[in-house]
């Protein structure tokens, strides 16, 4: 309840005096002044009354105005980069997010690769097309047929999706893909993406042709994501013990720099790990509320001698530091705009 003024005591005071003289002038029939006077002061202490309450409901109004301003910004300002409020955030800015979004890299034994990107794509707007590129940086500069696209189709939908190749030049590959029809806000649609490159892309042997130490698998994060998993499936009969170098990173995604980003790089510790899926082994990087403008990326150097056959014990394996390692990477780099 509002604390009175002296104001208001005064006021009431004079509005109960002047009614008291009224009644009094009334009775005796006191002077006609003394009546106008009176009435004056009645009138006076009502219109300040009225002011009052109206000044009051205003600075109420507004006071309530500006307590859901606070309110909607503080719902909608995402608290760290690494929330669910962040991604909710950033999914309505764009009008699109990836609940999930797993990109898998197999490596054949001739070095050749399978690019599998497998999305669960959320609409916030009308969508009717998405984009999409691929980079390999290290793709031989005369090549146009470095990266071929072999699959764009649904999951679990019945829509079509019909894919154009925009641009298409040594180790890139820009790709709309046609959604028909069009999504609604709220609607989901699963669908998978699949390239691949030729022998050579990656060392299977050793490194020593090549121009940096160890090769890469990494994902650009260009849109709200929930869940990304990163994963890098070696050729069948590669086992853990036959690297000398394995870790995670994450790099800043503007251009090509490979700085790391140490805070998320921090955040992320631990999430490498190594999988046995029947005849491969694989390295995966799961990130959940992955940084947008990141790169989250796997690397590694395999032994040029001779192939173990014999799987080692995977509490046993992590001989290689995931501290090791520095800024320059090698060889594949594929993300999404």
């Amino acid at each position: 309840m509002k604390e009175r003024t002296w104001l208001d005591w005064l006021f009431s005071t004079l509005a109960i005096l002047a009614v008291i003289v009224q009644i009094i002038s009334a009775l005796f029939q006191l002077s006609t002044a003394i009546s106008i006077i009176a009435l004056i002061a009645i009138i006076m202490s009502l219109m300040y009354f009225v002011m009052q309450s109206v000044i009051r409901r205003t600075l109420e109004s507004i006071s309530t105005e500006v307590e859901k301003e606070k309110a909607i910004t503080a719902r909608a300002m995402p608290v760290g980069m690494t929330s669910e409020r962040a991604y909710v955030f950033n999914s309505t800015l764009y009008g699109m997010a990836y609940e999930e979004l797993s990109a898998h890299c197999t490596v054949h034994e001739d070095g050749s690769a399978v690019f599998r990107r497998e999305i669960d794509l959320v609409a916030y707007s009308i969508i009717s097309e998405i984009d999409h590129y691929m980079l390999l940086p290290e793709a031989p500069k005369e090549s146009k047929d470095f990266l071929e696209l072999a699959n764009v189709k649904p999951l679990d939908h019945d829509r079509k999706l019909t894919p154009k190749i925009i641009h298409l030049s040594s180790g890139r590959m820009s790709l709309l893909v046609y959604i028909s029809p069009p999504m609604s806000p709220g609607d989901h649609i699963r669908y998978q993406v699949i390239e691949k490159s030729p022998p050579g892309l990656y060392a299977i042997t050793g490194l020593e042709e090549r121009k940096v130490e160890y090769d890469y698998f990494g994902w650009d994060i260009s849109r709200p994501t929930r869940k990304l998993a990163v994963k890098v499936f070696f050729p069948k009969g590669v086992s853990p013990n036959e690297f000398e170098y394995f870790e995670y990173d994450v790099w800043y995604a503007v251009g090509q720099s490979r700085s790391r980003q140490a805070k998320e790089y921090e955040r992320i510790r631990g999430s490498l790990q190594w999988v046995e899926e029947g005849a491969r082994f694989s390295l995966a990087l799961n990130v959940l509320y992955p940084v947008l403008g990141l790169t989250y990326v796997i690397k590694w150097t395999l032994r040029s001698a001779s192939r173990e056959t014999e799987s080692p014990s995977l509490a046993n394996e992590s001989k290689n530091s995931v501290e090791c390692g520095g800024d320059e990477t090698s060889v594949v780099d594929n993300g999404e705009d």
